[in-house]
C-alpha cells in the first residue's frame, strides 16, 4: 500500500508543531558529540570506522540501565545521533529509520539505548555487534527526507513513517525500555503510548493525523486503541505513565493535561497560555471541576530554588481549594502504591472554595 503520511509530514514541515522538522534542514549538533575517524588515539568505537573519546561516552550507570531492558542487552555508550551519523557517513545511501530517525528529527526519548536502525538493500538483521546497525530492507516506493550536516547529507525517514517504524519495533520486541510492573496495560502497549505521546506533543498531532498518517502501516484497531490511550499534553514519558495509572484507578475523574492556573486563581484552557494574564503554574494532570491535580517532579525539582517555587505554588493552590499530589520517579516505579495514593486523593472530601 502506498505511504499515506505525506500530507501530515508536509504539515509538520510547515510548522504544525513546536519542534522544527523539515526536509533539507540542518542538524543541530550542539547537544551530542560528533563521531571522529578511528586512529591511534584511544577512542570508544561506535561504528566500523568512527568513535568518540571516553569523556564523551554516556554514564556507565545509564548505559547498564538501558541494556538491562534491551532485547539483546546491548550496551550503547554513545548517543543515538552520534552512532547513526557514523553509519550514514560510512554508507551515504543508507536511510536512518526507527528510533535513529526519531532522534535525528528531534525526538530523542528511548533512542540512546536502542540499536542504530537503517534501511538498505539487506534483509532484516537485528545486530549483536555494537559497531553494526540493525537493518531493514528498503522499499522502492519509500519517502525520504534529507538532513544536512556540514558537507554530508543524511537520509532519514519522514516523521509519520518514523513513528510507524517505532511502533512496529516495540510491538515486535525489536526495542524495549523499562516499564514498571503492575500496570493495567501491557508493556508493549505502554511503550507505544509513550511514543505516540511524544510525537503528538512535539508535532501537535491530532487523532485524525494519526489515523491518516499511519494508515496501512499499523493495524487500524491498534491505532484506535492508541488514540484512546494517548494525549497530546504529556511532557515526558513518566507523565504518560502517571496518566495511564490515574485513568485506570480513578476513572470517575475527567483528567486533563497541561492545565494553566493564573496568579489570580483562575484556570485557563488546557494546553493554552493566555499571555494577557500572569501564569502561576501548569498542572501536569488535573480535574478542574473536582479541584484535583497531579504533578510529576523530575530531577530539576530537587534544586533549592525550584523547591521554594514549588512550595509557593502548592500554598496558592491549597488556598484556592485545590488538592493534589507531587509524584517522583520512585513513586512511578511502584504503580500499585501510586494508584492507592491517587485513589485516596480522589476520595478525599472536597475543600470549601
Amino acid at each position: 500500500m502506498k505511504y499515506q503520511g505525506d500530507r501530515i509530514d508536509e504539515l509538520i514541515a510547515g510548522g504544525l508543531g513546536r519542534l522544527p522538522a523539515q526536509d533539507g534542514m540542518q542538524l543541530n549538533t550542539a547537544p551530542f558529540p560528533l563521531p571522529v575517524p578511528l586512529g591511534p588515539a584511544r577512542l570508544v568505537p561506535v561504528s566500523a570506522r568512527h568513535g568518540i573519546t571516553p569523556d564523551q561516552a554516556r554514564p556507565r550507570g545509564l548505559v547498564a540501565h538501558d541494556a538491562a531492558s534491551h532485547p539483546r542487552t546491548m550496551q550503547y555508550r554513545a548517543d543515538a545521533r552520534t552512532r547513526i551519523i557514523a553509519h550514514l557517513r560510512e554508507h551515504p545511501t543508507w536511510i536512518a529509520s526507527h528510533f535513529s530517525a526519531a532522534a535525528l528529527l528531534g525526538i530523542t526519548d528511548f533512542a540512546d539505548g536502542a540499536d542504530a536502525f537503517v534501511l538498505n538493500r539487506n534483509k532484516l538483521h537485528l545486530t549483536d555487534d555494537l559497531r553494526v546497525p540493525s537493518q531493514h530492507q528498503v522499499r522502492s516506493c519509500l519517502s525520504t527526507w534529507s538532513i544536512g550536516l556540514a558537507e554530508h547529507t543524511l537520509l532519514v525517514t519522514p516523521p509519520m513513517l518514523t513513528l510507524a517504524h517505532c511502533l512496529r519495533a516495540v510491538f515486535g520486541e525489536e526495542h524495549r525500555w523499562h516499564t514498571p510492573p503492575g500496570l493495567a496495560v501491557d508493556a508493549p502497549m505502554v511503550r507505544a503510548v509513550q511514543i505516540i505521546d511524544r510525537f503528538r506533543r512535539e508535532f501537535h498531532l491530532t487523532p485524525e493525523h494519526l489515523r491518516e498518517g499511519l494508515r496501512g502501516l499499523v493495524n487500524g484497531r491498534t491505532v484506535e486503541r492508541l488514540v484512546r490511550l494517548s494525549d497530546d499534553g504529556a511532557d515526558s514519558p513518566p507523565e504518560t505513565l502517571i496518566r495511564l495509572i490515574a485513568r485506570d484507578c480513578a476513572p470517575e475523574y475527567q483528567w486533563q493535561s497541561q492545565v494553566p492556573v493564573y496568579t489570580d486563581g483562575t484556570v485557563g484552557e488546557p494546553g493554552v497560555d493566555d499571555t494577557s494574564r500572569t501564569l502561576l503554574t501548569v498542572l501536569d494532570l488535573a480535574d478542574v471541576a473536582a479541584r484535583r491535580y497531579l504533578y510529576y517532579d523530575g530531577d530539576h525539582h530537587l534544586l533549592r530554588e525550584r523547591r521554594d517555587q514549588d512550595s509557593t505554588i502548592t500554598a496558592h493552590l491549597t488556598s484556592w481549594s485545590w488538592t493534589g499530589l507531587r509524584i517522583t520517579a520512585g513513586m512511578v516505579a511502584d504503580p500499585a502504591s501510586l494508584a492507592s495514593h491517587i485513589r485516596a486523593l480522589a476520595s478525599a472530601p472536597a475543600r470549601a472554595a
